[in-house]
Protein backbone atom coordinates (compact mmCIF):
# COMPACT_ATOMS: atom_id res chain seq x y z
CA UNK A 1 0.00 0.00 0.00
CA UNK A 2 1.65 3.35 -0.88
CA UNK A 3 1.54 6.40 1.68
CA UNK A 4 -1.16 8.28 -0.21
CA UNK A 5 -3.11 5.30 0.10
CA UNK A 6 -2.36 4.70 3.73
CA UNK A 7 -3.42 7.94 4.47
CA UNK A 8 -6.79 7.95 2.57
CA UNK A 9 -7.69 4.79 4.76
CA UNK A 10 -6.30 6.65 8.29
CA UNK A 11 -8.19 9.53 7.09
CA UNK A 12 -11.47 6.86 6.51
CA UNK A 13 -11.17 4.93 9.81
CA UNK A 14 -10.99 8.22 11.71
CA UNK A 15 -13.74 9.75 10.40
CA UNK A 16 -15.92 7.04 10.97
CA UNK A 17 -14.57 7.05 14.76
CA UNK A 18 -15.50 10.59 14.95
CA UNK A 19 -19.00 10.06 13.56
CA UNK A 20 -19.93 7.46 16.21
CA UNK A 21 -18.87 9.65 18.74
CA UNK A 22 -20.37 13.22 17.58
CA UNK A 23 -22.99 11.99 15.05
CA UNK A 24 -25.50 10.96 17.61
CA UNK A 25 -28.77 11.03 15.39
CA UNK A 26 -26.98 8.82 12.78
CA UNK A 27 -24.62 6.73 14.71
CA UNK A 28 -25.16 3.06 15.50
CA UNK A 29 -24.17 3.51 19.27
CA UNK A 30 -26.65 5.94 20.28
CA UNK A 31 -30.23 4.27 20.65
CA UNK A 32 -33.19 6.68 20.73
CA UNK A 33 -31.00 9.65 21.59
CA UNK A 34 -32.58 13.17 22.75
CA UNK A 35 -32.18 16.73 21.27
CA UNK A 36 -32.27 15.64 17.52
CA UNK A 37 -34.65 17.53 15.58
CA UNK A 38 -33.22 18.59 12.10
CA UNK A 39 -31.82 15.18 11.16
CA UNK A 40 -34.75 13.90 12.22
CA UNK A 41 -36.87 15.86 9.93
CA UNK A 42 -34.27 15.40 6.94
CA UNK A 43 -34.12 11.83 7.28
CA UNK A 44 -37.95 12.14 7.70
CA UNK A 45 -38.10 13.80 4.26
CA UNK A 46 -35.45 11.89 2.67
CA UNK A 47 -37.14 8.41 3.40
CA UNK A 48 -40.47 9.78 2.33
CA UNK A 49 -38.81 11.14 -0.94
CA UNK A 50 -38.29 7.35 -1.84
CA UNK A 51 -42.14 6.60 -1.12
CA UNK A 52 -43.55 9.42 -3.65
CA UNK A 53 -43.79 12.42 -1.30
CA UNK A 54 -42.65 15.35 -3.18
CA UNK A 55 -40.23 17.91 -0.65
CA UNK A 56 -42.22 21.25 0.12
CA UNK A 57 -45.68 20.44 -1.92
CA UNK A 58 -46.35 17.26 0.76
CA UNK A 59 -43.53 17.70 3.47
CA UNK A 60 -42.44 20.94 3.77
CA UNK A 61 -38.86 22.73 5.60
CA UNK A 62 -37.13 25.38 4.68
CA UNK A 63 -33.92 23.59 4.18
CA UNK A 64 -32.65 23.56 0.55
CA UNK A 65 -33.34 19.69 -1.35
CA UNK A 66 -29.87 18.46 -1.77
CA UNK A 67 -30.14 17.94 2.22
CA UNK A 68 -33.15 15.36 1.56
CA UNK A 69 -31.51 13.85 -1.38
CA UNK A 70 -28.81 12.52 0.32
CA UNK A 71 -30.96 11.25 2.98
CA UNK A 72 -32.71 9.70 0.66
CA UNK A 73 -29.87 7.92 -0.89
CA UNK A 74 -28.75 6.75 2.53
CA UNK A 75 -31.80 5.16 3.03
CA UNK A 76 -32.08 3.76 -0.40
CA UNK A 77 -28.04 2.13 0.60
CA UNK A 78 -29.75 0.08 4.11
CA UNK A 79 -33.23 1.15 4.72
CA UNK A 80 -31.96 3.08 7.59
CA UNK A 81 -30.59 5.60 8.98
CA UNK A 82 -27.17 3.69 9.02
CA UNK A 83 -26.86 4.44 5.04
CA UNK A 84 -26.87 8.60 5.71
CA UNK A 85 -23.67 7.44 8.33
CA UNK A 86 -22.17 5.47 5.89
CA UNK A 87 -22.70 8.95 3.32
CA UNK A 88 -21.43 11.11 6.35
CA UNK A 89 -18.38 9.08 6.63
CA UNK A 90 -17.64 9.52 2.86
CA UNK A 91 -18.44 12.97 3.33
CA UNK A 92 -16.01 13.70 5.99
CA UNK A 93 -13.16 11.57 4.94
CA UNK A 94 -13.16 13.48 1.09
CA UNK A 95 -13.12 17.00 3.39
CA UNK A 96 -9.97 15.74 5.58
CA UNK A 97 -8.42 14.44 2.09
CA UNK A 98 -8.95 18.10 1.02
CA UNK A 99 -7.44 19.75 4.66
CA UNK A 100 -5.03 17.43 3.91
CA UNK A 101 -3.56 18.53 0.14
CA UNK A 102 -3.89 22.71 2.03
CA UNK A 103 -1.84 21.30 4.84
CA UNK A 104 0.88 20.11 2.92
CA UNK A 105 1.55 23.80 1.51
CA UNK A 106 2.94 24.84 4.29
CA UNK A 107 3.99 21.18 6.57
CA UNK A 108 5.76 18.18 6.04
CA UNK A 109 3.89 14.86 5.64
CA UNK A 110 4.13 13.32 8.95
CA UNK A 111 2.67 16.75 10.20
CA UNK A 112 0.14 17.51 7.99
CA UNK A 113 -1.25 14.07 8.38
CA UNK A 114 -1.66 14.59 12.01
CA UNK A 115 -2.46 17.97 12.08
CA UNK A 116 -5.45 16.64 9.66
CA UNK A 117 -6.95 13.99 12.68
CA UNK A 118 -7.07 17.68 14.65
CA UNK A 119 -8.53 19.39 12.08
CA UNK A 120 -11.51 16.40 12.36
CA UNK A 121 -11.91 17.65 15.50
CA UNK A 122 -12.40 21.08 14.81
CA UNK A 123 -15.57 20.05 12.72
CA UNK A 124 -17.19 17.66 14.67
CA UNK A 125 -17.27 19.38 17.97
CA UNK A 126 -19.73 22.01 16.05
CA UNK A 127 -21.86 19.84 14.14
CA UNK A 128 -24.07 18.86 17.20
CA UNK A 129 -26.50 16.28 16.01
CA UNK A 130 -24.96 15.47 13.12
CA UNK A 131 -26.00 15.10 9.58
CA UNK A 132 -26.68 18.98 9.32
CA UNK A 133 -26.49 20.47 6.25
CA UNK A 134 -23.44 22.35 6.73
CA UNK A 135 -21.22 19.00 6.67
CA UNK A 136 -22.40 18.38 3.34
CA UNK A 137 -20.87 21.84 2.20
CA UNK A 138 -17.34 21.58 4.02
CA UNK A 139 -15.86 19.38 1.58
CA UNK A 140 -16.60 21.71 -0.99
CA UNK A 141 -15.50 25.20 0.74
CA UNK A 142 -12.22 23.59 1.67
CA UNK A 143 -11.45 22.42 -1.93
CA UNK A 144 -12.53 25.84 -3.22
CA UNK A 145 -10.70 27.27 0.19
CA UNK A 146 -7.68 25.66 -1.40
CA UNK A 147 -7.86 26.63 -4.52
CA UNK A 148 -8.10 30.17 -3.67
CA UNK A 149 -4.89 30.25 -1.52
CA UNK A 150 -3.11 28.13 -4.44
CA UNK A 151 -4.21 31.45 -6.61
CA UNK A 152 -2.86 33.80 -4.55
CA UNK A 153 0.40 31.45 -3.67
CA UNK A 154 1.25 31.95 -7.87
CA UNK A 155 -0.43 35.41 -7.96
CA UNK A 156 2.13 37.17 -5.34
CA UNK A 157 5.18 34.79 -7.04
CA UNK A 158 4.95 35.29 -10.41
CA UNK A 159 2.91 39.50 -10.18
CA UNK A 160 0.27 37.50 -12.26
CA UNK A 161 -2.60 38.80 -11.31
CA UNK A 162 -5.42 36.72 -14.06
CA UNK A 163 -7.20 34.39 -11.93
CA UNK A 164 -7.71 31.06 -13.89
CA UNK A 165 -11.80 30.56 -15.28
CA UNK A 166 -11.78 26.83 -14.64
CA UNK A 167 -10.83 27.19 -10.75
CA UNK A 168 -14.28 29.77 -11.30
CA UNK A 169 -16.52 26.62 -11.75
CA UNK A 170 -15.40 25.22 -8.96
CA UNK A 171 -16.45 28.25 -6.72
CA UNK A 172 -19.41 28.17 -8.56
CA UNK A 173 -20.51 24.54 -8.56
CA UNK A 174 -19.87 25.12 -3.96
CA UNK A 175 -21.86 28.06 -4.24
CA UNK A 176 -24.50 25.83 -5.52
CA UNK A 177 -24.01 23.27 -3.43
CA UNK A 178 -24.55 26.01 -0.35
CA UNK A 179 -27.66 27.26 -1.90
CA UNK A 180 -29.20 23.71 -2.34
CA UNK A 181 -28.83 23.20 1.16
CA UNK A 182 -28.86 26.47 3.10
CA UNK A 183 -27.85 29.74 1.01
CA UNK A 184 -25.86 31.36 4.01
CA UNK A 185 -23.13 28.64 4.30
CA UNK A 186 -21.30 30.49 1.24
CA UNK A 187 -21.22 33.55 2.68
CA UNK A 188 -17.38 33.16 4.11
CA UNK A 189 -16.53 31.86 0.35
CA UNK A 190 -18.83 34.91 -1.07
CA UNK A 191 -16.07 37.17 1.24
CA UNK A 192 -13.30 35.76 -0.29
CA UNK A 193 -14.55 35.99 -4.07
CA UNK A 194 -15.15 39.36 -3.92
CA UNK A 195 -11.37 40.06 -2.94
CA UNK A 196 -10.71 38.34 -6.34
CA UNK A 197 -13.27 40.14 -8.24
CA UNK A 198 -11.70 43.78 -7.09
CA UNK A 199 -8.05 42.32 -7.16
CA UNK A 200 -8.70 41.46 -10.82
CA UNK A 201 -10.88 44.87 -11.72
CA UNK A 202 -8.21 46.79 -9.79
CA UNK A 203 -5.46 45.79 -12.48
CA UNK A 204 -8.25 46.49 -15.01
CA UNK A 205 -8.27 42.18 -16.03
CA UNK A 206 -11.62 43.21 -17.85
CA UNK A 207 -11.50 40.35 -19.96
CA UNK A 208 -10.36 37.69 -17.02
CA UNK A 209 -12.70 38.99 -14.85
CA UNK A 210 -15.56 38.60 -17.54
CA UNK A 211 -14.64 34.68 -18.41
CA UNK A 212 -14.23 33.74 -14.66
CA UNK A 213 -17.98 35.15 -13.42
CA UNK A 214 -19.04 33.26 -16.87
CA UNK A 215 -17.52 30.16 -15.45
CA UNK A 216 -19.23 30.49 -11.84
CA UNK A 217 -22.18 31.18 -13.36
CA UNK A 218 -21.66 28.04 -15.63
CA UNK A 219 -20.61 26.09 -12.48
CA UNK A 220 -23.64 27.43 -10.39
CA UNK A 221 -26.54 27.14 -13.13
CA UNK A 222 -25.33 23.23 -13.78
CA UNK A 223 -25.55 22.14 -10.68
CA UNK A 224 -29.35 24.17 -9.48
CA UNK A 225 -30.70 23.35 -12.53
CA UNK A 226 -31.48 19.52 -12.07
CA UNK A 227 -33.15 20.43 -8.83
CA UNK A 228 -35.39 23.56 -10.77
CA UNK A 229 -36.63 20.90 -13.82
CA UNK A 230 -37.52 18.62 -10.30
CA UNK A 231 -39.83 20.73 -8.54
CA UNK A 232 -40.92 22.84 -11.72
CA UNK A 233 -41.90 19.71 -13.13
CA UNK A 234 -43.54 18.55 -9.80
CA UNK A 235 -45.80 21.51 -9.66
CA UNK A 236 -43.92 22.57 -6.29
CA UNK A 237 -42.29 25.62 -7.72
CA UNK A 238 -43.66 27.83 -5.45
CA UNK A 239 -43.16 25.95 -2.39
CA UNK A 240 -39.86 25.20 -3.63
CA UNK A 241 -38.98 28.77 -3.55
CA UNK A 242 -40.40 29.65 -0.39
CA UNK A 243 -38.82 27.44 1.65
CA UNK A 244 -35.22 27.20 -0.10
CA UNK A 245 -34.80 31.49 0.25
CA UNK A 246 -38.18 33.22 0.85
CA UNK A 247 -39.19 31.92 4.14
CA UNK A 248 -35.54 32.04 5.44
CA UNK A 249 -35.72 36.06 4.49
CA UNK A 250 -38.56 36.35 6.11
CA UNK A 251 -36.54 34.53 8.99
CA UNK A 252 -33.70 36.40 8.98
CA UNK A 253 -35.40 40.08 9.05
CA UNK A 254 -38.12 39.04 11.25
CA UNK A 255 -39.22 41.63 14.17
CA UNK A 256 -39.40 38.55 16.94
CA UNK A 257 -35.57 37.26 15.64
CA UNK A 258 -34.43 41.41 16.04
CA UNK A 259 -35.78 41.50 18.98
CA UNK A 260 -34.75 38.05 20.90
CA UNK A 261 -31.52 38.70 22.62
CA UNK A 262 -28.47 36.40 22.82
CA UNK A 263 -28.51 34.75 26.43
CA UNK A 264 -25.06 34.37 28.37
CA UNK A 265 -24.99 30.48 27.13
CA UNK A 266 -25.51 31.31 23.48
CA UNK A 267 -22.68 33.96 23.84
CA UNK A 268 -20.44 31.37 25.86
CA UNK A 269 -21.50 29.17 23.10
CA UNK A 270 -21.00 31.46 20.12
CA UNK A 271 -17.23 32.39 22.03
CA UNK A 272 -16.58 28.73 21.70
CA UNK A 273 -17.82 27.41 18.43
CA UNK A 274 -16.86 29.86 16.30
CA UNK A 275 -12.86 29.41 17.31
CA UNK A 276 -12.10 29.20 13.90
CA UNK A 277 -13.53 32.59 12.56
CA UNK A 278 -11.58 34.31 15.61
CA UNK A 279 -8.08 32.44 14.92
CA UNK A 280 -8.86 33.55 10.68
CA UNK A 281 -9.03 36.88 11.74
CA UNK A 282 -6.07 37.49 14.09
CA UNK A 283 -4.09 35.88 11.86
CA UNK A 284 -5.17 37.84 8.45
CA UNK A 285 -4.56 40.65 10.86
CA UNK A 286 -0.89 39.96 11.88
CA UNK A 287 -1.10 38.46 8.19
CA UNK A 288 -0.74 42.39 7.18
CA UNK A 289 2.29 43.23 8.81
CA UNK A 290 4.20 40.93 6.25
CA UNK A 291 4.03 42.56 2.98
CA UNK A 292 4.02 40.06 0.63
CA UNK A 293 1.37 37.96 2.19
CA UNK A 294 -1.19 40.81 1.77
CA UNK A 295 -3.55 39.13 -0.74
CA UNK A 296 -3.72 35.93 1.34
CA UNK A 297 -4.26 38.63 4.45
CA UNK A 298 -7.44 40.37 2.33
CA UNK A 299 -8.98 37.12 1.17
CA UNK A 300 -9.01 35.53 4.57
CA UNK A 301 -10.01 38.81 6.08
CA UNK A 302 -13.45 39.27 4.07
CA UNK A 303 -13.94 35.51 4.33
CA UNK A 304 -13.60 35.23 7.87
CA UNK A 305 -15.46 38.91 8.21
CA UNK A 306 -18.34 38.13 6.00
CA UNK A 307 -18.82 35.10 7.82
CA UNK A 308 -18.77 36.23 11.12
CA UNK A 309 -20.52 39.03 10.96
CA UNK A 310 -23.53 37.39 8.96
CA UNK A 311 -24.06 34.45 11.76
CA UNK A 312 -23.58 36.70 15.15
CA UNK A 313 -26.19 39.36 13.74
CA UNK A 314 -28.40 37.29 14.56
CA UNK A 315 -28.68 33.74 16.93
CA UNK A 316 -25.71 31.99 16.35
CA UNK A 317 -26.26 27.99 16.47
CA UNK A 318 -23.10 25.90 16.72
CA UNK A 319 -23.51 24.03 14.07
CA UNK A 320 -23.16 27.16 11.53
CA UNK A 321 -19.95 27.19 12.18
CA UNK A 322 -18.93 24.57 10.59
CA UNK A 323 -18.76 26.64 7.30
CA UNK A 324 -15.82 28.30 8.54
CA UNK A 325 -14.11 24.91 9.31
CA UNK A 326 -11.73 25.36 6.47
CA UNK A 327 -10.50 28.34 8.10
CA UNK A 328 -8.77 26.00 11.02
CA UNK A 329 -6.60 24.71 8.09
CA UNK A 330 -5.80 28.23 6.44
CA UNK A 331 -5.10 29.53 9.61
CA UNK A 332 -2.25 26.90 10.19
CA UNK A 333 -0.57 27.19 6.84
CA UNK A 334 -0.82 30.95 7.39
CA UNK A 335 1.23 31.29 10.72
CA UNK A 336 3.61 28.77 9.56
CA UNK A 337 4.24 31.22 6.89
CA UNK A 338 4.33 33.76 9.51
CA UNK A 339 6.99 31.69 11.35
CA UNK A 340 9.11 32.05 8.75
CA UNK A 341 9.43 35.63 8.41
CA UNK A 342 12.31 37.25 9.85
CA UNK A 343 11.24 39.08 12.68
CA UNK A 344 11.91 37.14 15.77
CA UNK A 345 8.46 38.64 17.47
CA UNK A 346 6.56 37.41 14.72
CA UNK A 347 8.19 33.96 14.99
CA UNK A 348 7.18 33.63 18.41
CA UNK A 349 3.34 35.04 18.02
CA UNK A 350 3.22 32.39 14.89
CA UNK A 351 4.63 29.45 16.89
CA UNK A 352 2.33 30.31 20.11
CA UNK A 353 -0.95 30.70 17.81
CA UNK A 354 -0.86 27.21 16.23
CA UNK A 355 -0.29 25.59 19.72
CA UNK A 356 -3.12 27.96 21.06
CA UNK A 357 -5.09 27.10 18.04
CA UNK A 358 -4.28 23.04 18.79
CA UNK A 359 -4.85 23.14 22.16
CA UNK A 360 -8.18 25.48 22.57
CA UNK A 361 -9.27 22.58 19.60
CA UNK A 362 -8.68 19.30 21.34
CA UNK A 363 -10.18 20.68 24.89
CA UNK A 364 -13.26 21.92 22.58
CA UNK A 365 -13.70 18.86 21.68
CA UNK A 366 -12.77 17.07 24.85
CA UNK A 367 -15.72 19.39 27.18
CA UNK A 368 -18.25 18.44 23.76
CA UNK A 369 -17.95 14.60 23.76
CA UNK A 370 -18.39 14.35 27.58
CA UNK A 371 -21.62 16.45 27.35
CA UNK A 372 -23.08 13.92 24.83
CA UNK A 373 -22.96 11.57 28.02
CA UNK A 374 -26.45 12.00 28.99
CA UNK A 375 -27.92 12.19 25.18
CA UNK A 376 -28.26 8.34 24.89
CA UNK A 377 -32.14 7.19 25.61
CA UNK A 378 -32.51 10.92 26.13
CA UNK A 379 -36.09 10.84 23.84
CA UNK A 380 -37.57 7.81 25.75
CA UNK A 381 -39.97 10.27 28.46
CA UNK A 382 -41.39 11.98 25.09
CA UNK A 383 -42.08 8.62 22.62
CA UNK A 384 -43.44 6.92 25.92
CA UNK A 385 -46.15 9.40 25.69
CA UNK A 386 -46.42 9.69 22.46
CA UNK A 387 -47.07 5.57 22.28
CA UNK A 388 -49.49 5.66 25.55
CA UNK A 389 -51.93 8.86 23.63
CA UNK A 390 -51.65 6.62 20.15
CA UNK A 391 -52.09 3.54 21.17
CA UNK A 392 -55.68 3.18 20.63
CA UNK A 393 -55.71 5.09 17.35
CA UNK A 394 -57.29 2.95 14.45
CA UNK A 395 -54.63 1.79 11.44
CA UNK A 396 -56.74 3.43 8.87
CA UNK A 397 -56.63 6.73 10.32
CA UNK A 398 -53.19 7.13 10.98
CA UNK A 399 -52.28 8.61 7.84
CA UNK A 400 -55.02 11.48 8.91
CA UNK A 401 -53.08 12.82 12.04
CA UNK A 402 -50.82 16.05 12.54
CA UNK A 403 -48.59 17.40 15.40
CA UNK A 404 -48.74 20.65 16.17
CA UNK A 405 -45.29 21.63 17.83
CA UNK A 406 -43.83 18.10 18.42
CA UNK A 407 -41.05 16.41 17.49
CA UNK A 408 -40.54 14.57 14.60
CA UNK A 409 -40.74 10.99 16.50
CA UNK A 410 -44.31 11.04 16.61
CA UNK A 411 -43.84 9.91 12.76
CA UNK A 412 -41.08 8.47 12.78
CA UNK A 413 -41.26 6.20 15.18
CA UNK A 414 -44.89 5.65 15.65
CA UNK A 415 -46.77 4.65 12.21
CA UNK A 416 -48.20 7.86 11.53
CA UNK A 417 -47.73 10.30 8.24
CA UNK A 418 -48.95 13.72 8.97
CA UNK A 419 -51.42 14.80 6.58
CA UNK A 420 -50.57 18.15 6.16
CA UNK A 421 -47.44 19.67 4.43
CA UNK A 422 -46.49 21.87 7.08
CA UNK A 423 -45.96 19.01 9.91
CA UNK A 424 -43.37 20.18 12.52
CA UNK A 425 -42.52 23.62 14.61
CA UNK A 426 -45.68 24.86 13.14
CA UNK A 427 -46.18 28.03 15.96
CA UNK A 428 -42.91 29.17 15.44
CA UNK A 429 -42.94 29.24 11.72
CA UNK A 430 -46.25 31.26 12.15
CA UNK A 431 -44.41 33.95 13.90
CA UNK A 432 -41.70 34.18 11.71
CA UNK A 433 -43.81 34.59 8.23
CA UNK A 434 -46.42 36.05 7.64
CA UNK A 435 -47.01 33.74 4.32
CA UNK A 436 -45.99 30.42 6.38
CA UNK A 437 -48.78 31.75 8.90
CA UNK A 438 -51.08 31.87 5.78
CA UNK A 439 -50.47 28.68 4.33
CA UNK A 440 -50.71 27.13 8.04
CA UNK A 441 -53.79 28.86 9.04
CA UNK A 442 -55.20 27.57 5.44
CA UNK A 443 -54.28 24.04 6.17
CA UNK A 444 -55.68 24.18 9.85
CA UNK A 445 -59.01 25.52 8.82
CA UNK A 446 -59.55 22.84 6.05
CA UNK A 447 -60.14 20.76 8.69
CA UNK A 448 -58.31 17.28 7.05
CA UNK A 449 -56.86 16.35 9.98
CA UNK A 450 -58.77 13.60 12.41
CA UNK A 451 -56.61 14.01 15.21
CA UNK A 452 -54.47 16.53 15.79
CA UNK A 453 -51.66 16.12 18.50
CA UNK A 454 -50.62 19.47 20.85
CA UNK A 455 -47.63 19.64 22.72
CA UNK A 456 -49.09 22.17 25.22
CA UNK A 457 -45.56 23.17 26.61
CA UNK A 458 -45.22 25.73 23.80
CA UNK A 459 -47.56 28.66 22.90
CA UNK A 460 -50.25 27.05 20.63
CA UNK A 461 -52.15 30.68 19.39
CA UNK A 462 -52.42 30.53 15.74
CA UNK A 463 -54.66 26.47 16.00
CA UNK A 464 -56.04 27.02 19.56
CA UNK A 465 -59.28 28.79 17.83
CA UNK A 466 -59.29 25.84 15.60
CA UNK A 467 -59.29 23.47 18.21
CA UNK A 468 -62.06 25.52 19.79
CA UNK A 469 -64.52 25.18 17.02
CA UNK A 470 -64.01 22.18 15.26
CA UNK A 471 -61.78 19.20 17.58
CA UNK A 472 -62.67 18.02 21.02
CA UNK A 473 -60.18 16.79 23.89
CA UNK A 474 -60.12 13.08 24.28
CA UNK A 475 -56.58 12.39 25.90
CA UNK A 476 -54.04 14.08 27.92
CA UNK A 477 -50.48 12.65 28.70
CA UNK A 478 -47.93 14.52 30.33
CA UNK A 479 -47.56 17.92 28.33
CA UNK A 480 -49.29 16.14 25.21
CA UNK A 481 -52.96 16.74 24.09
CA UNK A 482 -54.98 14.59 21.58
CA UNK A 483 -57.63 16.17 19.68
CA UNK A 484 -60.29 13.84 17.42
CA UNK A 485 -61.97 16.02 15.03
CA UNK A 486 -65.92 16.64 16.07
Amino acid sequence: MTKTAARVVLFFFWATACLLVFSYSTSPLYVEPGGMYDSSIFQFMGKNWLDGYVPYRDLWDNKGPLVFLINAAGYALTGNSLGVFILQVLSLATALCLAHLLLREAFAPASATLLTLVAALALVNVMEEGNLVDEYCVPWLMLSCWLLYRWAKFAGNSQQTKHPAGLATVYGITTGVCAMMRPTIAMGLCGALLVVVTTLAWHRQWRNLLANAAMFLAGFAVFIAPFLFYFWQTGSWDDFWFATFGFNLDYSNSPVMRSVGMTSHQIGSALKSYLNCYAMLAVAVVMLACSRRRLYAALWLAAALVLTAWYLHGTPEPHYAQASWPFFAVALVELKGIAQERSTALRRLAHTGMAALILLTVASTANEAMSLRGVNHGASGVNTAYAELLKDLPQNERKSVVGYNCSIDLYTRHNVMPCYSLFGGQEKGARLSDKYRSKLLGQLNSQKAKWIVVNTRNEVDHITPVLRNHYSLVKQVACFDLYRRN
